[in-house]
């Protein structure tokens, strides 16, 4: 177990770009989260025990999944401000791609724990060698930790009332969704995100019903004197440079965006 809240701990530096301490001490002082973190850790590395029979192998294996997971997600957040789901697995051919193109962000933090696991590896071979249990025994223990961790998942992990109760919402700004991902940790809103793989059906929802009601109304083009223009703007696409004083411009190159602001609703 200690062990794997060494990982737990180094879980926590990946949560964003630079190591956010006072993040980390709200994660620390939190017993729930910290065992929603914890157990999945525990988990991977109890199968992987019962699989090879090897301490040193399933605490190298493990650090291994936590750094791929903790790196990926610095690096997302370095270059989209955005944390890594589950469903970014299915992009993994194009996330090959995009490191040809850009750095992947390995910090002195990520290669001192990374160095530290390393030792940790060479001192368990040494002192630990096979463990000597039969294989049936072995395989009774990964059946049961398989069937614990399925309950697990769909009764706490998936659970959106628990997800809310953790995390120390006065540290971000509660409206951004990466924010309130890092708030609780890497690895519990990472299993978390797999609820956002499909559309949940909402509570109440009948079909029938929804059915019932559209055919209520009847569908016919809009009269010309009713139409109206709508124009959206993209937020990364454009932006009017004239609000900031700090620029002169030589001429207005705004004056037709101004003068159209004048006549239509805006927001």
């Amino acid at each position: 177990m200690g062990l794997a809240f060494a990982l737990l701990l180094i879980s926590f530096t990946f949560t964003t770009v630079y190591i956010d301490y006072e993040m980390i001490s709200s994660y620390l002082h939190s017993f729930l989260l910290i065992v929603l973190n914890f157990v999945p850790i525990l988990i991977v590395m109890l199968l992987l025990l019962c699989a090879t029979k090897r301490l040193w192998l399933s605490f190298s294996l493990t650090s291994l999944l936590v750094f791929i997971i903790g790196i990926i997600n610095k690096t997302k957040l370095f270059y989209r401000d955005d944390v890594l789901k589950l469903e970014d697995i299915a992009l993994f051919k194009e996330a090959l791609v995009m490191t040809s193109r850009y750095k992947v962000i390995i910090t002195r933090s990520a290669i001192i724990c990374a160095i530290c696991c390393i030792i940790a590896t060479i001192v368990l071979k040494k002192l630990y060698k096979k463990i000597n249990v039969k294989n049936k025994y072995c395989i009774i223990s990964i059946i049961f930790i398989v069937i614990t961790a399925g309950v697990l998942y769909r009764k706490v992990y998936t659970n959106s009332e628990i997800y809310d109760k953790v995390g120390d919402t006065s540290l971000i700004n509660i409206w951004l969704a990466t924010r309130q991902s890092q708030i609780r940790g890497l690895i519990y809103p990472f299993i978390y995100s797999s609820t956002e793989i499909t559309n949940s059906i909402p509570a109440g929802y009948d079909e029938q019903q929804t059915k019932d009601i559209l055919s209520q109304y009847s569908y016919s083009d809009i009269p010309s004197d009713k139409k109206v223009n709508v124009i959206a703007v993209m937020l990364e696409a454009y932006n009017d440079f004239s609000k900031f004083r700090t620029i002169d411009f030589v001429e207005d190159v705004y004056k037709d965006l101004h003068d159209i602001q004048k006549k239509f609703i805006k927001w």
